[in-house]
């Protein structure tokens, strides 16, 4: 009780708090169900340091032999305790779920809120506990509500649950529906955080409930400066992504709210996780605006102003200590059959550079068996970690302003500093910094085929391909129809291509969806065709050939790379169906250069 009572009272001391609870971790056998919920909840409510894991871990294991005599809500309090504190016990709250599954009835409205946002925060949801999840809340707003006020949702009740659904991509149309129409009524009571999820949630399942937009967007200005900078970016991606036309009073009153904040944000004063959360929460709010059709001339000019003083800010010595990740790269090109990488162009403060195919920007886990070499060794070898710290920040990407898949080849780019790197990553969020490539893909694609707008969904933690998904992010990838071409019985189209959004493996996702999938994809074609094309084509035929962005002074600059010689080799083996095609296919197995893709 003496650790339950210095939660309740907010107790400051650190030292104090991790004492008591080492000696209340020491006797936890002796401790009642209750009071073991109760301790949790106070560990959750004041240990926030990685020291304290070790008791979470030893509590853990104490009361995953006794999780049948807890009750209800002493689950709920318990799973809440341990996803708060840390997302890595994920098995002690997946064995929670499981004993409340058969006791959902007994939960009320709080229990079932917790319980549900605590296994979504640790991803701990499973198919028969978010349906027993779901069927107990829908029946309680429909049939209980009203009756007894611990069966009363509260308005962070809704949210917390909205939330934990669209977190999991469970778009449950009863229980999301009674969330709706039950936060319909009590809208008013609903603090910023709640109205932001509740916006993101609806975003997330791409559910247009207009009735229920309507209000939100009616709501929420009213207690505009009360919202975080995150609640109102991720309010205003929800509108922009839902494409909602009743938004325009929200969009303007954020937009006059935002640019309050960001001329009032003091980069000198501010710690360095300050600023980087500022300019991650400007560059989303700012995507948000320009993706909805919302973005003013004096917002956008606000932003890039504080993204560059926050630049600077770092680059002037706010970085401190970052996570250093040093590759060594060996020199000899034997080592390295498609080659080593090269140097497109150097300025002061950015790089653009030419990945081999078979290199990976940065280790992402995605690749199985033998792993490729990493352009971030070159990167950092080029560099040095005194003159350019940022090839050594991995939370920075190593400055990196977007990947390119393994076996593709192509342009990247990378920032020299950090005053480079957001000025870069605000003219990528705006559609400034353009991105170029040519594809060979299967069939012929009609010339009337100018633009792909379909959802995509990947998990960052899974391998699994990326897919065309109702529940995935807004992916528009624009093309035009260079040639058309045979090889033998087989038809192939050459295409020139601009993403309007960078998602993962957006262009060989977006190809296979319109049925013309990239010659030899092994990941989005058929394993047949797969080995087919490997016969003849001997990796992706993907190329980042063009990239074009303002440099410091805010000159236009691109950079174009030519087909690699094996690609030439590819195409030269087709035979083209007409005369523009013939000339088209020429000018890229030749010495042309590559034109800007609007030329086309």
């Amino acid at each position: 009780m003496t650790l339950w009572s210095l939660a309740k009272s907010h107790c400051t001391s650190l030292e104090l708090s991790e004492a008591v609870a080492r000696i209340a971790a020491a006797k936890l056998q002796a401790f009642s169900p209750k009071n073991l919920s109760n301790l949790f909840w106070a560990f959750a409510t004041l240990l926030h340091s990685q020291d304290s894991r070790s008791l979470f871990a030893a509590a853990a294991s104490t009361t995953m032999l006794k999780l049948s005599e807890f009750k209800s809500q002493e689950l709920a309090n318990c799973a809440w305790a341990f996803a708060t504190h840390s997302p890595d016990f994920l098995d002690f709250v997946k064995a929670v779920s499981t004993a409340a599954v058969s006791r959902m009835q007994d939960f009320k409205a709080q229990g079932l809120s917790n319980l549900a946002w605590s296994c979504s925060k640790v991803r701990a949801s499973d198919a028969d506990f978010c349906g027993a999840i779901a069927r107990e809340v829908h029946m309680k707003i429909c049939v209980n509500n009203n009756k007894s006020n611990n069966n009363n949702f509260e308005p962070q009740h809704l949210s917390n649950l909205a939330w934990a659904f669209a977190s999991c991509a469970i778009n449950d149309e009863p229980l999301m529906d009674s969330l709706a129409r039950e936060a319909m009524k009590k809208l008013p009571g609903f603090a910023p955080q709640g109205l932001s999820g509740l916006a993101w949630s609806c975003a997330t399942l791409v559910r247009r409930d207009i009735q229920l937009l309507r209000a939100l967007a009616a709501e929420a200005p009213a207690s505009v400066r009360s919202f975080k900078m995150q609640e109102l970016s991720n309010t205003s991606w929800a509108f922009a992504t839902l494409s909602f036309c009743g938004q325009l009073n929200l969009f303007a009153s954020f937009s006059k709210e935002i640019i309050s904040r960001l001329d009032h944000f003091h980069v000198s004063s501010a710690s360095r996780d300050t600023m980087i959360s500022m300019a991650k929460q400007t560059l989303a709010a700012v995507w948000a605006f320009n993706f909805g059709g919302h973005l003013e001339p004096l917002f956008a000019k606000r932003a890039h102003e504080l993204l560059l003083r926050i630049g600077r800010g770092l680059d002037e010595g706010k970085a401190v200590e970052v996570a250093y990740s040093v590759l060594a790269l060996c020199n000899d090109r034997a080592t390295y059959p498609e080659g080593l990488p090269q140097v497109a162009l150097q300025l002061q403060d950015r790089l653009v550079i030419w990945k081999p195919p078979g290199w990976e920007v940065e280790r992402t886990g995605e690749v199985d068996g033998s792993q490729p070499a990493q352009l971030l060794g070159y990167l950092q070898g080029l560099q040095g970690h005194r003159n350019q710290p940022l090839a050594f920040d991995a939370e920075h990407h190593y400055g990196f302003m977007h990947r390119l898949d393994v076996p593709s080849s192509g342009l990247v780019f990378t920032a020299r500093t950090y005053e480079a790197y957001y000025d870069l990553a605000y003219q990528l969020t705006t559609g400034r910094l353009v991105r170029d490539y040519v594809v060979l893909c299967h069939g012929a694609i009609p010339q009337s085929c100018l633009k792909i707008d379909a959802r995509i969904r990947w998990s960052k933690d899974s391998p699994l391909p990326s897919s065309v998904s109702p529940l995935g992010k807004p992916s528009i990838t624009h093309m035009k129809v260079l040639a058309h071409a045979s090889k033998g019985p087989d038809s192939f189209s050459l295409v020139a291509i601009r993403i309007e959004t960078g998602r993962r493996h957006q262009i060989r996702v977006h190809a296979a969806h319109i049925g013309h999938p990239v010659v030899c994809d092994g990941k989005y074609t058929q394993p047949q065709q797969f080995l087919r094309d490997r016969t003849w084509c001997p990796r992706n035929f993907l190329h980042r050939y063009r990239l074009a962005f303002a440099d410091r002074e805010g000159v236009a600059r691109e950079v174009v790379w030519p087909l690699p010689l094996d690609m030439k080799a590819v195409i030269a083996q087709l035979s083209p169906h007409n005369a523009l095609s013939k000339e088209a296919l020429s000018r890229w197995e030749g010495d042309s250069r590559p034109r800007d893709w609007q030329d086309y």
